[in-house]
């Protein structure tokens, strides 16, 4: 035997493939290798069926990796870079219908994160770097809106706005770093004034005022860091105590 005979047996190359198996030989794994590390697409079985399709480089998450129901149709994609999520999440029901699309960078949530249900859209937030920041809106049965709230930080922050039918505002609050913060205003279905009330760090705190469908006063009370200060007016129909 040669030396380069003797060293090439010492010395076997490398395998270029790996492949696992189930108790019942059938493959649950199989991918292509470089220097020892997996690096290209794997695939991956159960009893038998594609359950995922991954791309890996140096043995990292890497490029677009795709989940299957076991019907074989598509119930998720998604993108890493570097072994974290980068770029957009697909997730769908086993009608192929959205159920959730949602932007990543470097393994954070940054972009809009849409939910949905029966292929519908109900919720819609923008993130940047993992925390809620900026609008988030959810939405009823019939499509419309039903909350829009501004976000800071992972915290309300701003102006939220709830919605009744054909879209009339009911309701409008103000927050201040995840806390109610201001003049808080309720509706009637109609979109006529009902109440007022001011807010200070989530608790009533000042006049609140509340009246009758006809726009006249029907209640004025006043509030001390949430707690009744002194004894509310009230007034008939006709403005008299």
């Amino acid at each position: 035997m040669s030396d380069a005979e003797t060293s090439a047996s010492a010395n076997p190359p490398a395998p270029t493939e790996l492949v696992e198996h189930d108790e019942e030989g059938r493959v649950t794994m199989q991918g292509p290798l470089h220097e020892g590390k997996k690096h290209g697409e794997f695939c991956f079985f159960a009893a038998g069926k594609l359950t995922q399709k991954a791309n890996f480089k140096n043995d990292l998450l890497d490029g677009e990796t795709v989940d299957y129901f076991p019907n074989g149709k598509v119930s998720q994609r998604l993108h890493f870079a570097a072994g974290k999520m980068h770029g957009l999440l697909r997730r769908f029901d086993d009608q192929g219908r959205p159920e959730l699309i949602a932007a990543y960078q470097a393994g954070e949530l940054h972009g809009d994160l849409l939910t949905y249900e029966n292929g519908q859209m109900v919720r819609q937030q923008h993130y940047v770097k993992g925390k809620k920041h900026g609008v988030g809106i959810i939405y009823g049965p019939d499509g419309q809106p039903t909350l829009s709230a501004n976000h800071q930080n992972d915290k309300r922050h701003g102006e939220a706005v709830y919605f009744g039918a054909h879209g009339v505002v009911i309701r409008r609050e103000p927050y201040q770093e995840g806390l109610i913060h201001g003049l808080v205003q309720e509706f009637l279905p109609d979109g006529r004034l009902r109440e007022t009330c001011q807010y200070q760090a989530g608790k009533p705190h000042g006049e609140q005022l509340v009246y009758y469908p006809s726009g006249k006063l029907q209640k004025r009370a006043r509030y001390e860091q949430g707690a009744p200060s002194g004894n509310p007016e009230l007034f008939d129909e006709k403005g008299r105590p």
